[in-house]
């Protein structure tokens, strides 16, 4: 019977559950845990988005107006081919609903073409 928090797991496990509220999440072997845990602590660092600026977020706007098909560089390296068919705010952030229905919090997006 779990007494405490539901310590253990793998860095795979974790990394994506942070990410889609932090996506610059970084996990690594702590440095300073006490010995009987040494080796098997993970240091998270995760650091709170930057709002989107208001010309970029106009620019997704237009976008989805007119239904253009954009470049997305988002800043995990992908680049999506895609059209904006929606902009929403949950979860306390801008997400942009792409027309495969995938999913991309607005400030996740390095750049737009």
């Amino acid at each position: 019977m779990r007494t405490s928090p539901p310590f253990g797991g793998f860095i795979n496990d974790y990394l994506p559950l942070f990410r889609r509220w932090f996506p610059g999440v970084t996990m690594e072997p702590c440095q300073n845990s006490i010995a009987p845990r040494a080796g098997r602590e993970l240091w998270l660092k995760a650091v709170k988005n930057k709002p989107v600026g208001c010309a970029l977020l106009d620019r997704f706007e237009e976008a989805a107006l007119q239904q253009r098909p954009v470049l997305l560089h988002v800043n995990d390296g992908r680049r999506l081919a895609c059209r904006i068919s929606n902009i929403v705010a949950r979860d306390g952030a801008d997400w942009l609903i792409l027309d495969d229905r995938m999913e991309v919090r607005a400030d996740s997006v390095a750049r737009m073409e």
